[in-house]
């Protein structure tokens, strides 16, 4: 046989373009998550998986129904399960051993439910419960599954779309109509539908925005309709060049211009689905045309070998991207880029070796219910594992829990009452409900960590204490984006709601207590970045601003400063064989490197505008040179920057004292 033409079509049914696609998919993805420069807009690469897998997926359905008149259900499951579980597990068995040598086994009860959530394709459902995003995970908090959110969705999209379609092909058959059409209207429905929810979620409830299927659903379903048009759709080779390379430069421009702080999916999102969309319509043309320019790019090798092993790549690179750096103890930028392009050696192994010879093993292949026994035997294995994890986390927990918590109990966290300001803004009240003196706490969850010592010295106080925080938002009015550079939705608002109580109840006192390592995420109000010095201006300005408007509103201002923040998680050194209070402790300067800047900021702010009386831990933590992690057996902090419950019910006397300073500061004020 001769030599095939670089120009000749692919063979018929696969399209070598797409798979190349892939290729432009999984890089920026990877290279976002490793912290690679360029690659802000890195995360519209699981946008584009999905618009592919909403093309082949109808495609593939559609073919079956016309051809045979049904859709197998069990054989389309079967198939998908063969491609799916068998790396998914894979991943997930050799990532737990990691886990327990590399992190304290107080993670490992939360990473074993992780395990168990991703083996069952339902981990969006479990993130979509956390509190903070998927943009705002900290490599100091470890989420090795995190990234099998979207596995979540492709799989629920798996188990819904070719019900779905049986559906309404019957439907459209029973009333004489072409199925074709009434897909397509359907389709279009689900998409605009989806599209909207998604845009307004986006803005009201990202969190489940982000993780979940309705909000997701408009990408697969545009991409659907492609799916019902005719494979060779486009007859001219011009228009086919220009939609490919319009689609591939938008793909990159995306990738390399998009802001990480832009809010996603939302609106935004339709820009990646579009270019992807383009893409795929400029390969359907004639299956006797020459290819074009653009597309036998996407069918260079390279290419098309990164597509096709880019499920295994996507699986393989954030569990070595987040415990890596753990494993070699260091914060080296070029760890992350390192755990990511190691993990393209380990998917390509994986691929080959363990899950195509399962994938295509004749015995499973030939059998649907042999299929999904063996998936179901490796998800119960591989959960069977995960849950022991879980429970060895469980137990170390129990007793560190026993061995440390030596400080005064604290009450349950709750509201002692629950009650409502004239124009109806929620108030969670602590301490002396009925008390004369009210005192509002407000900051973002520096004030969380707080709230139940504070609860307890108030009742011993006589105050009445209404706590008003929102994790992530500083009370101050300055714009800031997450750790991984997303801006989180509804501080404005919850500032807003924060100033119109404290309008109408008019407090004894408002108390600030608010993180102050906000350096390098403060951006302007546009959501453009600032320059350091720029950021220090923003800052002290909404910080005067804040103060001159509050004011206003109360008889006295008071301050809870931050505490120091570490850069790693103490618990975890504690934990780890041979870690003591000692060697655990933190120089000084570091523990303080992260807040000395904005906090010189807030003191020069507070002084001018007298703001006291001043409660700090600065003091008590800290000598000249090194700042403890543990005092009396107590564990001072709950992970690098939060402070324990047990440390925190330490400081109720000292914290009851501060209240009734701030009271008496208060009345002479008034």
């Amino acid at each position: 046989m001769g030599r095939r033409s670089a120009a000749a079509p692919p063979a018929k049914g696969h399209r070598l373009d797409i798979t190349g696609l892939r290729a432009l998919a999984i890089v920026p993805v990877v290279a976002y998550h490793a912290g690679v420069t360029g690659f802000s807009g890195g995360f519209v690469g699981v946008d584009i998986f999905f618009v592919i897998s909403g093309f082949l997926i109808t495609g593939q359905l559609i073919r079956d129904r016309e051809a045979t008149g049904r859709i197998h259900f069990g054989q389309f499951w079967a198939k998908r399960l063969r491609r799916l579980v068998p790396a998914s597990t894979l991943m997930i068995l050799l990532t737990l051993p990691i886990v327990l040598l590399v992190l304290s086994p107080e993670d490992w009860s939360k990473i074993g439910k992780q395990a168990v959530a991703a083996l069952l394709f339902v981990s969006n459902f479990f993130f979509a419960r956390q509190p903070d995003g998927y943009f705002a995970q900290d490599l100091n908090l470890p989420q090795p599954y995190l990234h099998t959110w979207s596995l979540g969705v492709e799989e629920q999209f798996y188990v819904v779309w070719p019900v779905l379609i049986a559906l309404v092909v019957w439907l459209a058959l029973k009333a004489k109509a072409r199925p074709r059409v009434v897909l397509a209207i359907i389709f279009g429905v689900i998409a605009v539908a989806s599209v909207t929810v998604s845009i307004v979620l986006t803005k009201t409830d990202p969190q489940n925005a982000f993780y979940l299927l309705p909000t997701r659903a408009w990408e697969f379903a545009v991409a659907a309709l492609l799916a019902l048009l005719p494979r060779d759709l486009i007859r001219s080779a011009a228009a086919r060049t220009a939609l490919t390379a319009a689609g591939i430069v938008g793909i990159v421009a995306i990738v390399v211009l998009l802001p990480s702080s832009t809010p996603w999916p939302g609106s935004a999102a339709l820009l990646p689905v579009a270019a992807t969309l383009a893409v795929i319509l400029g390969g359907m043309g004639p299956a006797d045309s020459p290819r074009t320019l653009p597309t036998r790019i996407l069918e260079l090798r390279p290419l098309v070998w990164i597509g096709t092993v880019s499920y295994s790549w996507y699986l393989w690179h954030w569990p070595l991207i987040v415990l890596l750096p753990k494993a070699f103890k260091s914060e080296s930028p070029w760890v992350p880029i390192f755990a990511g392009s190691i993990a393209l050696v380990i998917a390509a192994v994986a691929y080959f070796a363990f899950e195509n010879p399962i994938r295509f093993a004749p015995s499973l292949t030939s059998s649907v219910k042999r299929s999904i026994l063996a998936a179901g035997v490796m998800t119960l294995v591989v959960g069977l594992i995960a849950s022991g994890t879980y429970w060895q986390g469980r137990t170390a927990s129990i007793a560190a829990e026993r061995s440390t918590a030596q400080g005064p109990a604290l009450p349950p966290l709750a509201c002692d009452a629950t009650q409502k300001s004239p124009s109806g803004i929620s108030e969670c009240v602590h301490g002396a409900v009925d008390s004369a003196n009210t005192i509002v706490v407000v900051g973002d969850s520096h004030t969380r960590h707080w709230e139940a010592a504070l609860g307890a010295a108030a009742k011993e106080a006589d105050v009445r204490l209404i706590v008003r925080w929102d994790s992530a938002c500083p009370t101050i009015p300055v714009q800031t984006i997450m750790t991984s550079g997303h801006v989180k939705a509804g501080c404005a608002t919850w500032r807003a709601e924060t100033t119109k109580l404290l309008t109408e109840i008019h407090p004894t006192a408002v108390i600030v207590s608010q993180a102050e390592g906000y350096l390098g995420r403060i951006v302007a109000p546009d959501g453009s970045e600032l320059s350091q010095s720029a950021q220090e201006a923003e800052w002290l300005a909404g910080y005067n601003t804040w103060l001159t408007q509050t004011k206003k509103l109360t008889d006295r201002i008071a301050v809870i400063r931050d505490n120091p923040r570490l850069h790693y998680n103490p618990n975890e050194c504690l934990a780890a064989p041979g870690g003591t209070a000692a060697s655990c402790a933190s120089p000084r300067s570091k523990a303080l490197d992260m807040i000395d800047t904005l906090q010189n900021l807030s003191i020069e702010a507070q002084v001018a505008n007298g703001v006291d009386p001043v409660f700090t831990t600065t003091d008590r933590l800290c000598d000249q040179t090194t700042c403890q992690v543990e005092i009396d057996g107590v564990r001072v902090y709950r992970d690098y920057n939060h402070l324990s419950a047990a440390y925190t019910a330490s400081l109720i006397p000292s914290l009851t004292e501060f209240l009734q300073e701030t009271v008496r500061r208060a009345k002479a004020s008034a």
